[in-house]
């Protein structure tokens, strides 16, 4: 190399060598090779750039910025289309997310950058979290043959479908590009982020295995992290932490992988360490969405709620963009009741109206689905009602958009409240497969409030039951007698499994997810109404159902007595009795509520993988 340096050298083959060096992860030789050049030809940029992009690779987000600074700043001459967009994706990592943008927003009125700026601002709208925007701006792409030169493009797009809740869309464009040689990796990564989204936790992983398998020292770094979550969900925990403490060490500045180790580490009832992992990177401090999710959630899960409310309101009073704002209103109902919550919800109303009037650049659709959400939160329906009138594209909400639609159809009813509609219930106890019971229901085409309603982030309450179609988990438990008068063309489903069996599986619950080591300390711990997210109405769930008896299998027997003599002597087409566990699935379930039995396997969410968080 040194030679080639003095002879004079062929600079293209030595920049194409280092070049390869860097596909390869070869990243000490690489660097070595540019700086060489750079020291040998500092008169030519190919050195430094090259460093900077080294620097890059090495995820050493800080020290990349300062090279490219440095290069952009020494040879204005010879710069190349491609270096504001290399910078502009330092800024992203960097959370610089605005700097970024308005970069990628000045290329893409350049017809020598516009693809590569177009490209960059797709993938800055998946970082934000902003779906329709990221489609937007892959279609763009498309519409203008560029995903024809770039195969990344086109799974950019598919990726912003499912993350919109069109995963048919988007697995058959994976599984397209799985048939095409050049593009099988990409497909079959695609395709296990389309089963993730789906929740086949087993198939995602079988589908990964085999990407790693055909051709493991070409499948991008980031697959690893996605692997890792996956195996968590499905139950080997100690494998993915393994994983992701060695991606953190890896990547440093890499934010998404330290959310996915905290997620881990959470999921294992771990908060305290969770939260000594965050101070402990870089990142840890920072104003990123997920860290400050996972912050709050881990000091909710230690029921550390002073401390929670006092960073909540810092970060609310910062917050700038639509993800953390979404962040924030999706947690306030598990910190905040009464008029506290109301005011918060305000808050962020108003810092919406200010985000939609005060950027300089195309208004954000990913504000559409926030405003909505807060009108219904506030149970200001006329409202919710125009807002959705003024949007152009329903697909822009995302995975809220079959439940928005089914709110819309009811407050649009002449006679809403309308008592007269069928609704169903779900009266088994947590534990009893209430999770795939409404996962059931949701296929069946109704819209379904299971604990949360997942709109407005608060527990299932009354007034819900003029808004959706199915409601499951113990909110309904607590008041089913009231709901079968209300509503005279209801049906109700009583979701069973053996009492031993129940048992153990909540004391496992407890354990994970409370901390709590058996009956007796949650008994005592519920008698402090503050104790608990969502405050007031889950203690009052819980001391109803379970803290008013002597332990489990006394609640349990006294609510299986309750349900039973209430319905003896009820009409049998308006009760049905359903253990999952015995096997029973969309055949009995299908005939009870008048629907078609549908092909796909019955959705038995929480076996053979982890419980789901109570504060996921």
């Amino acid at each position: 190399m040194a030679r080639a340096l003095e002879e004079p050298p062929n600079l293209t083959n030595i920049a194409e060598f280092a070049s390869s060096l860097l596909k390869a992860g070869a990243l000490d030789e690489a660097e070595c090779v540019y700086g060489a050049i750079a020291q040998s030809l500092p008169s030519v940029p190919i050195g430094y750039a090259g460093l900077a992009r080294t620097a890059a690779r090495r995820r050493a987000w800080s020290d990349a910025l300062t090279r490219w600074d440095g290069v952009i700043d020494r040879f204005p001459k010879q710069a190349h289309p491609n270096w504001p967009v290399e910078r502009a994706a330092v800024l992203v990592e960097l959370d610089r997310l605005d700097e970024a943008e308005q970069i990628l927003r000045t290329l893409i009125e350049s017809a020598d950058t516009r693809a590569a700026g177009l490209a960059a601002l797709a993938r800055l709208a998946m970082r934000r979290e902003w779906w329709p925007e990221a489609l937007e701006w892959s279609e763009t792409l498309r519409d203008e043959g560029g995903e024809q030169r770039n195969p990344q493009w086109v799974a950019e797009r598919a990726n912003a479908l499912a993350a919109l809740g069109r995963l048919d869309e988007a697995e058959r464009i994976f599984r397209e590009m799985m048939g095409r040689p050049a593009t099988e990796l990409i497909g079959m990564i695609g395709l296990a982020r389309v089963l993730i989204r789906r929740l086949a936790w087993p198939d995602a992983l079988a589908t990964l295995d085999a990407a790693f398998a055909r051709a493991s020292d070409l499948v991008p770094p980031y697959t690893r992290a996605l692997r890792a979550k996956v195996l968590s969900e499905n139950g080997r925990m100690e494998e993915a932490e393994v994983i992701l403490r060695e991606l953190v060490l890896e990547q440093p500045g890499s934010i998404g992988t330290l959310v996915e180790l905290c997620e881990v580490l959470l999921a294992g009832g771990r908060p305290e360490e969770t939260l000594r992992v965050l101070p402990s990177s870089d990142l840890g401090l920072t104003e990123a969405s997920g860290l400050t999710s996972i912050r709050l959630r881990s000091l909710i899960m230690l029921r550390r709620f002073p401390e929670a409310r006092a960073d909540f309101w810092n970060r609310l009073e910062r917050a700038v963009d639509p993800a953390a704002l979404t962040m924030l209103f999706q947690i306030a109902p598990r910190l905040f009741e009464g008029w506290l919550r109301t005011k918060i919800w305000l808050a962020i109303e108003k810092k919406v109206d200010w985000l939609a009037t005060s950027r300089q650049w195309p208004p954000i659709a990913s504000l559409s689905a926030l405003r909505l959400r807060l009108f219904l939160a506030l149970r200001n329906y006329e409202a919710f009602l125009v807002a959705l009138g003024a949007v152009k594209d329903m697909r822009s909400l995302g995975v809220h958009e079959g439940n928005i639609r089914a709110v819309a159809t009811a407050l649009r009813r002449p006679n809403f409240p309308d008592y007269g509609r069928p609704r169903i219930f779900g009266i088994g106890l947590s534990k009893t497969g209430t999770t795939s019971l409404a996962a059931a229901l949701m296929a069946l085409g109704f819209s379904t409030v299971d604990w949360i309603n997942t709109l407005t982030g608060e527990l299932m309450n009354d007034d819900d039951l003029d808004l959706f179609d199915a409601f499951t988990d113990t909110p309904s438990c607590q008041n089913f007698e009231k709901y079968y008068y209300m509503f005279p063309s209801s049906k109700f489903i009583y979701t069973v499994r053996r009492a031993d069996d129940w048992e153990r599986s909540w004391a496992s619950h407890l354990k994970r997810w409370y901390l709590i080591s058996g009956f007796q300390e949650a008994k005592k711990r519920h008698t402090d109404r503050n104790a608990f997210h969502f405050g007031t109405q889950y203690s009052d769930i819980y001391m109803a159902l379970y803290f008013n008896h002597n332990n489990f299998s006394e609640a349990f027997q006294a609510y299986d007595q309750r349900v039973r003599r209430f319905f003896a002597d009820k009409p049998s087409e308006r009760f049905l009795e359903f253990n999952i566990f015995d096997g029973d699935g969309w055949e009995k379930l299908c005939k009870f509520v008048g629907r078609d039995t549908p092909s796909a396997a019955f959705p038995w969410q929480n076996r053979a993988r982890i419980e789901p968080s109570p504060y996921a």
